[in-house]
């Protein structure tokens, strides 16, 4: 099933934010990010950027993301906590935002997608050795 895309369009995709929703962080405790900063979240990870040029301070890719919660100091104040590396060793990166809520769901549903794609993919490389096998008479 194929789709024309314009080739603005084609060019647009190659582009690293391409598809990306932008957060603002006030802060962010991982040491890469210098005071307040952008999130953008896109199908590659989440990208810390620098408010004033928009380079990138920092990029998670959803492998490194174990998990992710929204938080609310007795002051007010909203925090998403990101728990970020693997069962040996792991690393909480606080970021003070509005945004905890729409943050987490993003990031779950990101993740749930590249867990969905994974398992196709596996099942597809499962069919291809099956049939491979069949056609060598070792099956």
């Amino acid at each position: 099933h194929c789709m024309y895309v314009s080739p603005f369009k084609a060019e647009a995709m190659k582009l690293p934010l391409y598809g990306s929703c932008f957060f603002p962080v006030k802060y962010c405790s991982d040491p890469h990010v210098q005071g307040e900063c952008i999130m953008a979240i896109n199908k590659t990870g989440v990208h810390f950027l620098s408010q004033k040029t928009r380079e990138p301070f920092v990029t998670y890719s959803f492998q490194d993301i174990v998990s992710s919660r929204k938080l609310r100091s007795n002051t007010g104040q909203q925090f998403l906590d990101l728990k970020c590396g693997n069962l040996m060793v792991m690393r909480v990166t606080r970021c003070e935002t509005a945004y905890g809520r729409e943050i987490a769901t993003l990031i779950t549903q990101y993740t749930k997608m590249q867990l969905e794609e994974g398992r196709r993919r596996e099942s597809k490389i499962g069919v291809f050795r099956a049939d491979a096998a069949l056609a060598a008479g070792t099956y």
